[in-house]
C-alpha cells in the first residue's frame, strides 16, 4: 500500500474532527460545504465516509473515514477488497491503498467508477434493469460468495451503494465487511478460481489473480492472530 490520502484529505479530515470535538453536528450539505471550501471535488457521503475527487488522480476516489481507523483494521479492510475486487473485478472497485492517520483517523484511496446510480435495489442486490444494461449483476457476486464460504456482508437496502459502470458492472461502493470474521474458505476459493470461465468460456482468473488472493487470504488470516 505505497499511497497516501494526500495533503488535502487529510486537511479535511483533521478540520471535521476538530469541529466535532467542538460539539458541531454535521449533515450531508455540511460535509460538502466543508470539503468545498478546500477546494475538493465532492463526489459523496455516507454514514461511515466522505468521498471526494482528487485533481491530479482523475482515475482515483479518496474516501475519508468518520471513524478510528486502527492500523489493523485498516490492512484487513484493503487485503479484504483485494480479495472481492480480484475475484470480481466488475463488482467492487480496486483500492489502492488503505490507512491508518494519525490518532487512529485515515481513510482508503479508490478506483474512480464512472457510471449511473441505481433505481431501487429490490434486496441482495437485485435491480430491475428493462433495458438490458446490467452485464455482471451483483445477486452473481453474492451467489458465488455463498457457494465457496466468502463471509460477505454488504448493505443491499441503500441504493446509494451501487452504480452501474460504464462496463455493465454493478458495483458495490461501501466497504464490504466479514458476516463472520476469519471465517474464508480457502479450500473452496482456490477450487473456484481454478475451475471458473468468463462469459465468453474463457479461463477466468490467470496464476497472478491466485497469488494475489491467495497471499491477501493469508494477510487476513495473519492479522487476525
Amino acid at each position: 500500500m505505497p499511497e497516501n490520502l494526500g495533503e488535502i484529505p487529510i486537511k479535511i479530515g483533521d478540520q471535521y474532527r476538530k469541529l466535532r470535538k467542538e460539539g458541531q453536528v454535521f449533515d450531508k450539505p455540511d460535509i460538502k460545504d466543508l470539503v468545498e471550501r478546500f477546494g475538493a471535488e465532492y463526489i459523496g457521503a455516507g454514514c461511515d465516509c466522505v468521498v471526494i475527487g482528487t485533481k491530479d488522480k482523475p482515475e482515483k476516489v479518496v474516501a475519508i473515514n468518520y471513524r478510528d481507523l486502527s492500523p489493523e483494521l485498516a490492512k484487513q479492510i484493503f487485503y479484504r477488497q483485494r480479495i472481492l475486487s480480484t475475484l470480481f473485478p466488475h463488482n467492487f472497485p480496486h483500492f489502492y491503498a488503505s490507512i491508518a492517520g494519525k490518532d487512529n483517523y485515515g481513510g482508503t484511496v479508490r478506483q474512480r467508477i464512472n457510471g449511473n446510480s441505481l433505481g431501487k435495489i429490490e434486496g441482495k442486490g437485485i435491480i430491475s434493469d428493462p433495458e438490458g444494461k446490467v452485464k455482471y449483476p451483483f445477486e452473481k457476486v453474492i451467489e458465488v460468495c455463498r457457494q465457496i464460504g466468502i463471509p460477505l456482508s454488504v448493505d443491499t437496502q441503500d441504493d446509494k451503494n451501487f452504480v452501474l459502470g460504464e462496463d455493465g458492472g454493478v458495483y458495490y461502493l461501501d466497504s464490504p465487511e466479514e458476516a463472520f470474521p476469519g471465517k474464508w474458505d480457502e479450500v473452496k476459493i482456490t477450487e473456484y478460481m481454478e475451475n471458473a470461465h468468463d462469459e465468453t468460456g474463457e479461463i477466468a482468473y490467470d496464476e497472478n489473480d491466485r497469488i494475489i488472493v491467495g497471499k491477501s487470504l493469508k494477510r487476513i488470516q495473519d492479522l487476525k492472530r
